[in-house]
């Protein structure tokens, strides 16, 4: 199974960061504990209305993509982060749709901790 949000993160552990596929992998299983964790924190804040932690939580998931190398889903995320600085919770719950549906895709691949991430047509 191909899932290419997953093959540009592995790309920029190996290649950009030149990380031993064994390392990428394992980062790839933590981000996507911590991006669910994330995305079901900030679902919360935004549900109850509480602008601080829709903040932390939109700050919380920049970091993350940052570290992933999505860095335009990171912008997305810090554009979700000044509007709740901004107090305008209605802008932040309208650009929550692009980071859930990327997150949707990261949780939602297959992942044998034993195999490759890629298939092997794809490497």
């Amino acid at each position: 199974m191909n899932n290419s949000l997953i093959s540009q993160i592995r790309l920029y552990f190996t290649h950009t960061l030149g990380l031993p596929e064994s390392d990428a992998d394992e980062l790839i299983a933590i981000a996507r504990q911590t991006l669910e964790e994330g995305i079901a924190g900030l679902e919360t804040s935004l549900n109850q209305n509480d602008i601080p932690q829709v903040r932390y939580w939109a700050h919380s998931l920049k970091g993350n993509f940052q570290n992933l190398g999505l860095h335009d889903l990171a912008q997305n995320a810090l554009k979700m982060e000044n509007a709740a600085l901004a107090k305008d919770i209605q802008l932040a719950a309208e650009l929550v749709t692009p980071i859930k549906h990327a997150i949707s895709r990261i949780l939602n691949f297959e992942f044998d901790a034993d195999s490759s991430l890629l298939d092997s047509n794809t490497t």
